[in-house]
């Protein structure tokens, strides 16, 4: 019933899209920490040659927040969509602009009564939290968004002079159909050829069989190759240019020791004891709801229970007492309780009921409830209920129902709608006002009356004390005190089994999040001000504190030795296995006599064709598989050292395939698949162009 308000309250936050995949970018998992860490910068960023000042964008930022009141969530998604804005501003409108790219109004109407999987319609007419269509703008006969709830939507926004909520939309829309434009600029002018056909249809038709022997790496203990230091640097020095020992980016990796501060057995006594002391206070209270606000965790805690919801061992007593009467205290839900039976009711576990809702909108509140009594003087006369619903009702969830809102228990409906609904007979009429607006309620049907009891409940989580945290923080202290450095940080988490030692890899100076930690951009400015093997200060968080240790730095670049030490040890060991197994190598006419030399183990593969990436039986070996494709029937290979051992294969015969492709059929095939590219890649390619560097990550 609040979905117009929510809806109306997204036009502030809505931007401009950048094709497809640019509508769909949504504020991604945000950072917790405040701005203004300058780090000898002045620019947060720069886009086609283009400097972006601090200044500037926060003066951007502040533009669209204007008067709104955020939070940090709030404000760092703002900021993802000024940086967007000034992406498109910057770059793609000015290739709108150089190809002659608009979109007018009578587009954008068509748009609107014609395309429902308009992607900016989509995610504006949907709830963020679920990603699911509002209620009231699903068209019933397709599932989908309805045009004709949306046009009426905006339609009463354009008719209202609603500017601030209309003009993000339309502009998004326009934005929107210009991008659909340029990406279909360039999916039109892809082009297939028959020879690209012709390939494509051998690499997936045309099939190898053929037989190996391996003799595999493992088979020779490690003990048996001998390497040295030297060994090893002159095979990183050979290869350090190859993409394996290469960094695309900057990351670091940290270990880290979580001290967590959980409640004690001293922790629970002196709440039990707490509440204990409070029963009898609480039995002789003349003001019920003032105590539960003064002492317990949740004000207006009256509840209402069947004998079977309430926990075993006071189920029973508690309806078999007076009213009046106080209990506990007893642990339910992960809570201590004391609680005081204040009524005794029979009522129903459920009802069901119908309704016309009058929003309260920006209607004079005389009029909603003036309107919503004209309603009732018509239902009281005999007019169908129904059909009144469908015409009048504001709650466009139910309205094409007639207004049914189904079986519902306690707990559904805000309150003033629950207590009208509960305490109405069947087939009876109530109106009743809630936050929402004036409501018309029918209620027409009730289960059986059941006894339930009504009870004021005191309760209590139990959490950690302050003693018990300051304990905490103590100990962990202590330990980042004593181990400041990473050997004994290791050493003594070693020595003691009840520490245990997490550890995150890969992570990036920009990014937003860092594993489960809290404030994360502060943790990984730290890891990143901090040298190799550095131990941090504790760091306080909600419910533990932590002690982090930066384990690994790889620059964007080759890796140096180090760090790639182990991969690198892993290759010469493989290397040194190799040249034994050839050097033991007799001379062999055939491919039966190299399977004798290889162990005797001969293994078959049929139907492998050039499309596949991996070879059944032996995985990924691409030194074997471009070789098998280029011999002939019949053919014997050299040995052939691959990933997993030292091989030898005899191609046995190809299969051709039975007919020539469909051309026309397989050129779209293809050129589909590389239009479903270009909606991301595009976009992608001209931030490549116009060389954008991204530094918030500085600054936020």
């Amino acid at each position: 019933m609040a979905v117009i308000g929510k809806i109306r309250s997204k036009s502030a936050l809505l931007f401009g899209v950048i094709g497809a995949a640019m509508v769909l970018f949504i504020l991604g998992d945000l950072l917790n920490s405040g701005g203004g860490f300058l780090r000898n910068q002045n620019n947060v960023g720069e886009i086609w040659g283009e400097d972006i000042s601090y200044a500037e964008f926060d003066a951007l930022v502040q533009q669209r927040i204007g008067s709104n009141s955020v939070n940090e969530q709030q404000r760092e998604s703002i900021r993802d969509q000024v940086w967007s804005s000034l992406l498109q501003d910057r770059i793609l409108f000015k290739e709108y602009e150089r190809l002659g790219i608009d979109a007018t109004a009578e587009e954008i109407l068509f748009e609107i009564k014609n395309n429902p999987r308009n992607e900016v319609l989509m995610q504006y007419f949907s709830n963020p939290q679920t990603g699911n269509i509002f209620e009231q703008f699903i068209d019933p006969a397709t599932g989908g968004l309805s045009s004709n709830a949306v046009l009426s939507y905006m339609q009463q926004l354009i008719n209202s002079g609603q500017d601030e909520n209309w003009d993000p939309l339309e502009a998004a829309l326009i934005s929107n159909r210009k991008a659909n434009k340029y990406n279909n600029l360039i999916k039109f002018g892809l082009n297939i050829t028959k020879m690209e056909v012709a390939i494509n249809h051998l690499d997936e038709n045309r099939s190898v069989r053929f037989r190996y022997a391996i003799k595999d790496f493992a088979s020779i203990p490690n003990e048996e190759v001998s390497y040295d230091e030297s060994d090893l640097k002159s095979y990183y020095n050979a290869h350090k240019s190859e993409a394996e020992y290469k960094q695309e980016v900057t990351t670091r990796a940290i270990s880290y020791l979580s001290f967590p501060v959980t409640p004690t057995t001293d922790d629970y006594n002196a709440i039990q004891d707490e509440l204990a002391s409070l029963t009898t206070a609480y039995r002789e209270a003349e003001d019920d709801t003032t105590f539960l606000n003064e002492f317990s965790d949740v004000p207006f805690n009256f509840n209402m229970y069947g004998e079977d919801d309430l926990p075993e061992g006071v189920d029973s007593l508690i309806f078999n007492s007076d009213t009046g009467s106080v209990f506990g205290p007893y642990e339910w839900r992960n809570q201590l309780h004391i609680s005081k039976v204040i009524e005794k009711v029979t009522t129903a576990d459920s009802v069901q009921a119908r309704h016309i809702l009058i929003t309260w909108g920006e209607k004079d509140s005389s009029v909603v409830r003036n309107r919503v009594d004209s309603l009732f003087g018509v239902v009281k006369e005999g007019k169908d209920f129904a059909s009144l619903a469908e015409s009048f009702s504001e709650d466009f969830g139910s309205s094409n129902k007639g207004g049914d809102l189904g079986w519902f228990g306690r707990g559904r409906m805000v309150p003033p709608f629950e207590k009208a609904a509960f305490e109405t007979k069947k087939d009876e009429f109530v109106v009743v006002e809630s936050q929402y607006g004036v409501h018309l309620i029918n209620v027409t049907d009730r289960s059986t009356d059941v006894q339930k009891v009504v009870l004021g409940e005191v309760s209590r989580e139990v959490l950690p004390s302050e003693q018990t945290f300051e304990d905490v923080f103590n100990k962990a202290s202590e330990f980042s005190i004593t181990n400041n450095n990473i050997e004994s940080f290791k050493a003594a988490i070693e020595a003691d089994e009840s520490l245990n030692l997490e550890e995150i890899d890969f992570i990036k100076e920009e990014d937003r999040t860092l594993g489960n930690f809290e404030s994360p951009r502060t943790k990984i400015r730290w890891i990143y001000d901090s040298e190799l093997g550095a131990v941090s200060e504790v760091y306080t968080e909600a419910s533990r504190f932590v002690i982090m240790s930066v384990t690994s730095v790889k620059n964007q670049g080759s890796l140096d030795f180090e760090n790639v030490r182990e991969a690198v040890e892993q290759k010469v060991l493989a290397k040194k296995k190799a040249e034994k197994i050839l050097s033991g190598l007799g001379s062999f006419a055939n491919f039966d006599e190299a399977a004798q030399e290889l162990g005797g183990n001969v293994e078959s593969v049929d139907g492998l064709t050039f499309s596949e990436f991996s070879i059944p039986g032996l995985g990924q070996e691409n030194n074997l598989f471009g070789r098998i494709f280029a011999f002939a029937p019949g053919q014997v290979s050299k040995p052939i050292v691959g990933e997993r051992g030292v091989l030898v294969v005899e191609v046995l015969e190809f299969t051709d395939p039975l007919q020539e492709p469909d051309f026309a059929q397989s050129k779209d095939q293809l050129r589909r698949s590389l239009s479903e590219r270009v909606d991301f890649e595009a976009f992608t390619a001209l931030q490549s162009a116009v060389n954008v560097v991204d530094n918030r990550y500085l600054f936020y």
